[in-house]
């Protein structure tokens, strides 16, 4: 057991820096063509055809029910590319990133708008404290996100994986459990839904499907194409 439990936290660690290392090697990219996510966008849109399979959209119909229903929408987007959708009227806009991309401002203007990137280490407890501020300082919302979506941009899941060579237990799939439930513990108690992209989905097992939160599972489509597995949460109210 300790022996289990020390490889991983070696692993956690290993992860973790391996995070570190690519944030900055996409500070380094930033510096020389402006852009943190070239093959990604993250419109509204853009979720609705890659987790066509497991939700029948459109995601904007879904925020504003819960627009009407609490009188205020809120939606987490993490290790995206942070882009913040325009088109729909939105309280609060949260985007867990590696690093901050926006020009001064940008950020100024998106701040006033409460659209909010949040620039740091997924591994950070400092990370989702933030997330969970921001959307605590609004009096009329303090139970959670009413839309949480998890589609690493570009290779997240395998960089994140990747953090350790020596991966023979299997801790790669400790990692994104990790990362989907401290997602999760964000999500609104009332219909609050997640829209996930993972490779191992040991997480679902604790998801006590059925009592506490409906689960639909299917492929996530990528520019038309499979790319991986995809999974719809509901909080069930």
């Amino acid at each position: 057991m300790e022996n289990s439990e020390f490889n991983f936290f070696h692993y956690f660690l290993a992860a973790r820096k391996y995070v570190l290392d690519v944030s900055e090697l996409e500070r380094r990219s930033l510096n020389t063509r402006g852009k943190p996510y070239p093959h990604f966008n993250t419109s509204l849109e853009d979720y609705n055809r890659s987790f066509i399979q497991v939700f029948d959209g459109p995601l904007s119909s879904f925020l504003n029910e819960r627009k009407q229903r609490f009188g205020f929408v809120s939606t987490l987007d993490v290790m995206g590319q942070g882009a913040f959708d325009d088109d729909h009227a939105l309280d609060l806009q949260t985007a867990i990133t590696l690093n901050e991309f926006r020009p001064k401002e940008q950020i100024n203007d998106d701040t006033t708008r409460n659209c909010h990137v949040i620039a740091g280490n997924i591994f950070s407890g400092a990370t989702w404290r933030r997330a969970t501020n921001l959307l605590h300082a609004h009096n009329n919302s303090p139970l959670g996100y009413d839309l949480i979506i998890l589609r690493p941009a570009d290779a997240g899941w395998r960089d994140i994986n990747i953090g350790s060579s020596d991966d023979e237990d299997g801790y790669a799939k400790h990692m994104e459990c990790l990362i989907v439930r401290k997602a999760l513990k964000l999500l609104h108690p009332a219909g609050g839904m997640a829209l996930i992209q993972y490779i191992y989905g040991d997480w679902m097992n604790d998801l006590n499907s059925g009592k506490d939160f409906q689960l639909q599972t299917g492929p996530i489509i990528v520019h038309n194409q499979v790319q991986g597995q995809a999974a719809c949460i509901v909080r069930n109210y």
